[in-house]
């Protein structure tokens, strides 16, 4: 078991994983998610990977971590879902389960929380955005967040994000990994 050393003394961290619409930040999320499991780290959090049908992507899941629970998050179809943003009808009942699973760190504080992503809906002030705004000014806990390029800038000024690090998906994950050891001392990989 890893442990965090002088977690006490230790401020707020967010990672922000970056990268172009379907590029693979949800996958890249996920291989981080994997390495850092190895080394038994105490984490949660949720992705959301895309749900795709004859090549067209025709809504999300909430992916729960670490359980691996999936549940339904938005379709394209409107009897399915009531609450739309964007071209995406949103189910209430999983965006409540998201924000719970937030508020429920925000409590346990996990050493490493994951979220994807924040994005044009956090900016309108939707979906993750009261959560997520509560869970950045939590101390001793690593935020990694995946973020489409394009709302990078955005994202950090809304949420008044002024040190975070930040990763294109592109990067090695071995460097990732390095990184985010030396921002939560994680201790050695090797």
């Amino acid at each position: 078991m890893i442990k965090i050393k002088n977690r006490k003394k230790m401020g707020a961290r967010i990672i922000l994983l970056y990268g172009k619409q379907n590029e693979g930040k949800t996958t890249r999320l996920l291989e981080i998610f994997d390495e850092l499991n190895k080394l038994k780290t105490v984490m949660a959090g949720f992705a959301a990977p895309g749900v795709w049908h004859n090549g067209q992507k025709t809504g999300y899941n909430l992916l729960v971590l670490p359980t691996r629970n999936l549940l339904p998050l938005a379709s394209i179809i409107p009897d399915q879902n009531p609450v739309q943003h964007g071209r995406f009808f949103f189910n209430q009942a999983t965006i409540d389960h998201g924000n719970q699973l937030i508020l429920n760190a925000i409590k346990t504080k996990p050493a490493m929380f994951f979220i994807d992503e924040i994005g044009r809906f956090e900016l309108e002030s939707h979906i993750w955005h009261d959560s997520f705004r509560l869970i950045t000014h939590i101390k001793n806990m690593t935020l990694i967040v995946g973020v489409r390029e394009q709302y990078l800038a955005g994202v950090k000024e809304k949420f008044k994000l002024q040190k975070t690090t930040d990763f294109h998906i592109s990067t090695d994950i071995k460097i990732i990994i390095k990184c985010m050891q030396k921002l939560a001392s994680l201790g050695n990989q090797d």
